[in-house]
């Protein structure tokens, strides 16, 4: 069942009033490689829900002048700002690099779950899709991403909250990953194996 809310259980504020935004880093194509250490998130892999593990593009190095934030860690929330804007998902691969035109969302602590819940309704991607500008290709902005308004609980209903929803996000990316670790090992021992070079027993 779920609680309502009373005035003084909860507050209205804008997204920027509890959250940090990494803007992604402008790699050049001319460092891009085929195979390397690091995979390049662009706005394609950031989908309705979920992050698509697979590139286009790698780099073996990072830039100089990159913001360390662009080297994206388990679980960080990403959302697409170009295209199909207000997409959202959380990362779960290791060694990879957020690109430009996509946005990582950074809470106060305790607010993670709360947050990403609240991303993933259906009324912030309505909202983005008004907010953003452009007529061939729609765009949003972090400043916009910013303004949108939420409602944020006290903090005995967060630990409630929490306390639920953490588990399940975690073990959610947590599967991810593992179905990710399991393709590799597939993609990796079935040509081993249809070539002869190893034995099922």
């Amino acid at each position: 069942m779920v609680e309502a809310l009373s005035r003084n259980e909860a507050k209205q504020i804008n997204l920027s009033s509890v959250c940090t935004f990494i803007s992604g880093y402008p790699f050049k194509s001319e460092n891009y490689a085929k195979i390397g250490k690091y995979k390049l998130y662009t706005i394609k892999n950031v989908q309705n829900g979920f992050i698509e593990s697979n590139v286009d593009n790698f780099l073996n190095n990072i830039p100089n002048d990159m913001d360390s934030n662009c080297l994206l860690s388990f679980m960080d929330i990403l959302v697409s700002l170009t295209g199909n804007v207000g997409r959202l998902g959380l990362v779960y691969d290791d060694n990879c690099l957020l690109n430009q035109r996509v946005l990582k969302i950074i809470p106060e602590k305790d607010l993670f779950c709360w947050i990403y819940t609240l991303l993933q309704n259906n009324t912030f991607l309505d909202y983005a899709v008004k907010v953003a500008t452009g007529t061939s290709q729609k765009n949003l902005s972090p400043t916009q991403v910013g303004n949108f308004p939420i409602i944020v609980p006290n903090h005995n209903y967060l630990k409630k909250f929490n306390n639920i929803a953490e588990p399940i996000l975690r073990k959610i990316c947590l599967n991810y990953k593992e179905n990710l670790d399991l393709q590799k090992k597939r993609d990796y021992l079935l040509p081993l194996l249809l070539n002869g070079q190893v034995i099922i027993r």
